[in-house]
């Protein structure tokens, strides 16, 4: 929220801004002229003192609008600056924020991998265990084959000699 309020606070700084630079631009051309026109009917007639008066007046004002015009750029100067200042913290933040996410990506690419692997090796495994089942399970199938027609040899041998 302070972000957004130092956003607005700036935009409403910067439109204050260009309306007091059009007030002045909507000023100088009238200004400018009474000058050019009061500064010949000065230079032609200096003792008139309508004329100086007047001359001097538009002076006054050209003076004026040059300090207004000083002071909008001393301004816009300060503004700047914080706005540099303001920037360069934020350039800070996204890079902090780009390395912390850089970090973040690693980690679950970490995860995400160990994840598929640690799924494989289960399956590997089980894989393993059935194959190595099914052979327990056949060698036990032929010791008990074994065992059946070695003793069904030796019961029929053993009967054939006692007879």
């Amino acid at each position: 929220m302070d972000s957004s309020h130092n956003l607005q606070e700036n935009f409403s700084q910067i439109a204050t801004f260009k309306t007091q630079i059009a007030e002045l631009k909507s000023q100088i051309p009238f200004v400018l002229d009474n000058f050019k026109k009061y500064y010949v009917l000065h230079n032609k007639s200096p003792a008139n003192n309508e004329y100086s008066q007047t001359f001097s007046n538009v002076e006054t004002n050209m003076e004026t609008m040059n300090s207004k015009i000083f002071t909008i750029e001393r301004a816009l100067e300060k503004h700047i600056d914080v706005l540099n200042k303001k920037l360069m913290i934020l350039n800070k933040k996204i890079k902090f924020e780009r390395e912390r996410n850089g970090i973040l990506k690693k980690q679950y690419k970490s995860v995400y991998s160990k994840e598929e692997g640690s799924a494989g090796m289960i399956d590997e495994y089980r894989e393993m265990y059935n194959m190595n089942y099914l052979h327990n399970f056949d060698m036990a199938m032929g010791v008990i084959l074994a065992i059946y027609i070695t003793t069904t040899m030796f019961t029929m041998k053993i009967m054939v000699s006692t007879e």
